[in-house]
C-alpha cells in the first residue's frame, strides 16, 4: 500500500512523468493568450503539442494542460484549454479536449490523496457563431465517470482563465 503524497509531490510527480521539454511557463497561440497570472502555485503547464509527440501519442490534442492543487489540497485540478483566434468549429475542438482530459487522467497519480477534477476549457478570439456555439453546449467531455460541459473565454482578456474557472468551480482555488 502505498501512502498519499503531498503538494509539492504530486506535481513533481506530474513534471517528471510528463518531463520538463514538455513543460510551458505561458498560455498562447496564433494570437490567442490566456493568462496565468493569479492562478494558483504550485503548478504545471503541459504544452501538448510537443507533450503528445514526445509521449507516442496519436489523436487529438488541445493546446495545453494546466494541473495544480485546489484551495483546500484535496482536489487536484486539470483544464485542459484550446485556443481558437480564429473560428470555431465545435466538434474539433471538443475532440481536442477529449484529448487533453484523457492525457491529463493518464498523468495523475494513483493514491496521491487527492480527488482529480477536470475543467475543459475553449479560448476564443472572435465570437462564436450561434451554430456552433449550440454544439458546443451539448458536445461533452469525458472524464472517468463524468461528462464535462466545455467552458469557453475570450482569448487576451485579464484574469480570462481565473475568471471562467471561478465561474465553474467553487473552492477549486487556492493562492
Amino acid at each position: 500500500m502505498s501512502r498519499e503524497m503531498n503538494v509539492d509531490e504530486i506535481l513533481s510527480w506530474i513534471r517528471s512523468r510528463v518531463g520538463t521539454d514538455n513543460l510551458s511557463d505561458t498560455c498562447k497561440r496564433d494570437g490567442c493568450r490566456v493568462f496565468l497570472e493569479d492562478m494558483p502555485h504550485p503548478r504545471v503547464v503541459v504544452d501538448a503539442d510537443r507533450a503528445f509527440p514526445a509521449h507516442n501519442i496519436k489523436g487529438k490534442r488541445c493546446d495545453y494542460i494546466l494541473f495544480f492543487i485546489g484551495a483546500t489540497e484535496d482536489t487536484l485540478v486539470m483544464v485542459p484549454m484550446e485556443l481558437k483566434s480564429g473560428k470555431v468549429h465545435a466538434s474539433a475542438a471538443s475532440e481536442q479536449l477529449q484529448g487533453g482530459a484523457e492525457f491529463a487522467d493518464r498523468f495523475t497519480p494513483d493514491h496521491s490523496g487527492v480527488k482529480p477534477t477536470c475543467h475543459p476549457i475553449l479560448f476564443h478570439g472572435k465570437p462564436i457563431h450561434e451554430k456552433e456555439r449550440k454544439e458546443l453546449n451539448r458536445a461533452k467531455v469525458k472524464f472517468r465517470s463524468h461528462q464535462l460541459t466545455i467552458k469557453t473565454a475570450r482569448c487576451g482578456q485579464r484574469r480570462n482563465l481565473a475568471h471562467v474557472l471561478k465561474l465553474s468551480t467553487t473552492s477549486t482555488m487556492r493562492s
